[in-house]
């Protein structure tokens, strides 16, 4: 057996060594969704991955490029999912960045 509930809110598992708080409720598929989730699901951890690379590159690149420092801080210690990057990148940059921008193919084909 590989798995102990500890009190109605935590979650424990053999193999692993963290436990995680559980809010109440049966459904335990949310917990461990990458752990036994769908097959696609490691396809999904790098899709998310790559999209949070490439906000994270860019919002950094901007940042250090338009001498916000503080920003460059706050970017590179919170992991947002590239939330926080897209929305320094199109609203507090000192050059804001249009959707335009992210169209290179059509700058070269002119």
């Amino acid at each position: 057996m590989d798995r102990k509930f500890l009190s109605s809110s935590v979650y424990c598992s053999n193999f692993s060594t963290s436990c995680i708080f559980y809010a109440g409720g049966d459904n335990m598929s949310l917990m461990n969704f990458f752990e036994n989730g769908p097959a696609g699901s490691g396809v999904l951890l790098y899709i998310l991955f790559a999209w949070s690379l490439l906000w994270k590159g860019l919002s950094l690149w901007h940042s250090s490029k338009n001498d916000q420092r503080n920003w460059f801080i706050v970017l590179l210690v919170l992991n947002t999912v590239g939330l926080l990057d897209i929305v320094y990148l199109f609203k507090f940059a000192k050059k804001k960045m249009k959707i335009q921008d992210l169209m290179f193919w059509e700058k070269t084909a002119k």
